[in-house]
């Protein structure tokens, strides 16, 4: 038997709308900080930093550097901008999570771990950039439009997925038996 089919709501349309809007305003924040050294930190120090090391270490005959917001490297550089170090994902995350029926110490652990999957995730895609660039330039096109920003979210939804699930399993098992 078909379960009914979810009724749109007045409710649901306004906590959606809110959802939507907080995305909004943590993406108007990200962009208020451009030039910053918020900015400056995350792109700079943590995603071309931590790209650089992982590169010298997978490669160390490249001899990458990290310079400012570039990966400069013999052969083929990346610019690392304001968007590319996977906010937007991040924000999508913590949108969805601060709707999810979950209590606040789950949303925030899902948060912080969503964070850190983000940033992996982000590591490979920026290595996976680096390295199409340096050895098929034809290929890089499609690895920065279309695959590796599938790969970001297909990443993040099969996380959001599986948070929701342990966070329902959490809160089912915290309730009292009837």
């Amino acid at each position: 038997m078909l379960s009914p089919s979810p009724r749109i709501t007045f409710r649901g349309v306004l906590t959606l709308l809110a959802l939507a809007g907080l995305y909004v305003a943590l993406q108007g924040a990200w962009q208020l900080a451009r030039d910053t050294p918020l900015e400056r930190l995350l792109i700079h120090e943590f995603t071309v930093g931590s790209a650089v090391t992982f590169i010298n270490g997978l490669t160390p005959e490249v001899q990458a550097r990290g310079v400012e917001s570039t990966i400069r490297a013999e052969g083929g550089s990346i610019n690392i901008r304001n968007g590319c170090e996977g906010t937007e994902i991040w924000f999508l995350l913590v949108a969805a999570m601060a709707g999810a029926s979950a209590g606040w110490r789950a949303k925030l652990l899902g948060m912080l771990a969503g964070a850190v999957l983000v940033f992996a995730l982000n590591q490979a895609r920026v290595l996976g950039l680096f390295y199409g660039l340096r050895y098929d330039r034809g290929l890089f096109d499609t690895l920065h439009t279309l695959l590796a920003p599938l790969f970001m979210v297909a990443g993040a939804l099969l996380f959001y997925l599986a948070w929701a699930e342990w966070s329902g399993r959490r809160s089912r098992a915290a309730m009292p038996a009837r």
